[in-house]
């Protein structure tokens, strides 16, 4: 993250599409190349792949055994 420099708003970039180099400010250049090389001497002490460091996949959070639907005044209490 860095500041503009025509109104020093906050600059997010995405460093996973790999051309943050070309669009970043320079400054910020040197501080990803030193994140990428921490990362790499991180994955190789813990003996991770790439695919073992990676964020999970989506997860179901909750199992459902029938379809939720509305609840009012006259419905059943099982229902409630």
């Amino acid at each position: 993250m860095g500041r503009c420099r025509e109104c020093s708003c906050l600059t997010v970039v995405d460093v996973g599409r790999g051309n943050v180099r070309r669009e970043a400010a320079p400054e910020m250049a040197g501080e990803l190349a030193r994140l990428q090389a921490e990362n790499a001497r991180l994955l190789r002490l813990l003996s991770l792949t790439q695919k073992e460091a990676a964020p999970p996949g989506p997860a179901q959070a909750g199992f459902f055994e029938a379809p939720p639907g509305p609840v009012h005044a006259g419905s059943p209490l099982e229902a409630k």
